[in-house]
This record gives structure tokens, sequence and C-alpha cells, in this order.
């Protein structure tokens, strides 16, 4: 767990107070469409969300708004955790499980989690698929 005295929202933020590089942060983001689904991509990439359409079988997904964030995951943006998550599936772009160490959200606005890649692919309950653009 890395503490942080003021809260970080964005990749650049988090790049910042961890000394890190974007790849190595994880961006944790939330799509609604007929099912919701969380999606963990690396800093430094984008979603395809035609790719993520195609996977899922769901032309109606598109990025979720705040309220829908929270009322969805119980966190606030720039706080979602992978972990815990019950009513929503998640999955993870391929590139997630290559990194040798990786930074999330915690739940929390002053706490992040840094952990090794090979702890996170142990401990991921979703899938592994490539979304990335």
């Amino acid at each position: 767990m890395i503490t942080i005295p003021n809260g970080v929202h964005t990749v650049e933020d988090v790049e910042r107070a961890c000394n890190c590089i974007k790849s190595e942060v994880i961006k944790t983001l939330l799509f609604v469409g007929r099912k919701p689904v969380v999606v963990l991509m690396t800093g430094d990439k984008k979603v395809d969300l035609e790719k993520l359409k195609k996977v899922r079988g769901d032309d109606s997904l598109r990025m979720a708004d705040k309220e829908e964030v929270s009322n969805t995951t119980g966190f606030t943006v720039g706080t979602v955790s992978p972990f815990g998550l019950r009513k929503v599936d998640v999955i993870a772009d391929q590139a997630v499980q290559t990194l040798s160490s990786l930074i999330m959200g915690s739940g929390k606005e002053d706490t992040l989690i840094r952990m090794t890649g090979s702890e996170f692919v142990k401990s991921f309950k979703g899938s592994f698929v490539p979304v990335a653009l």
C-alpha cells in the first residue's frame, strides 16, 4: 500500500506521486450498457470501445459517468479498486498480465495498491482480454 497525502485522480497524478511510469499505473474504468463491466487498462493506453463491444456482445456500452461509477462500484472516480466488486464483471487488457509491477486504486482517496505482476495475476478473479487501442 502507498499512502498519499493528497488524493490522485489521473494517471499523471499517480506517476508524479509514486515516481513510476504510465504503463505501471492501472486505470480501473467502468463501462455501462446491458450489463456493466470494469476494464483494467495500463495508464499509457486507451480502451478500444469497438473491441470491447465486440468482446462483450453489447453495442450499447459506453463509459460510465461519475454517478454511475459511484452507484455501481461504491467508489469515487479515481479510487476504484478492481478487488471486491460484486455487481459487475471485471476484465483486464492482456498487457496488464505482462507487467512486473503495477499501481492501482484501493477504494480510498489517500491510498494506492502497489503489487508485483505475479501477485496481481494470482489474485485477479477476472479475465484477460485484448481491448487496448
